[in-house]
């Protein structure tokens, strides 16, 4: 099996290219957001956690089936209401045992999310670049051709 790479306009590669985010947003079907926020309003303050497996139970309830499927148009909406600016868009989540979804109580619980949020996320990322850029050193090293300067034109 080929994995198909889509290229620019220079011939470079596209990163990500089968992904569309705006185009999932377009697609979402109507009516998810609002059931989003209807059920997350009864989730307010971290005790209130509304698991993932829950939420798209409780989504199945009122329409939106996404049990046994693809659940990322509601990963999506969610990451939509958040970046919204509406009331009620301060939607906090986190994984593993005792995860899920629930809506800020207070500034400070929001701010403690989005610290947490901003230190472990874009910490990883960080480290995960460092480590790729020090596995290219090591094997294409310090002194490769990429690198050289070339004083002949």
């Amino acid at each position: 099996m080929t994995i198909p790479i889509f290229l620019d306009a220079e011939g470079e590669p596209i990163y990500n290219a089968g992904v569309s985010v705006q185009e999932m947003i377009d697609q979402l079907p109507a009516g998810l957001e609002r059931a989003i926020r209807r059920i997350l309003d009864f989730h307010i303050g971290r005790k209130n956690t509304i698991s993932r497996s829950q939420l798209i139970s409780d989504l199945a309830l009122m329409g939106f089936n996404y049990i046994d499927k693809d659940d990322r148009p509601v990963r999506v909406c969610i990451n939509k209401i958040r970046k919204s600016e509406t009331p009620d868009s301060w939607i906090c989540s986190t994984g593993g045992v005792g995860g899920g979804y629930w809506l800020a109580e207070t500034n400070a619980e929001l701010e403690k999310f989005i610290d947490h949020e901003e230190e472990s996320r874009l910490g990883d990322f960080a480290e995960q670049m460092k480590a790729m850029r020090r596995a290219a050193e090591k094997h294409w090293g310090k002194y490769s051709p990429e690198k050289q300067i070339s004083f002949f034109g």
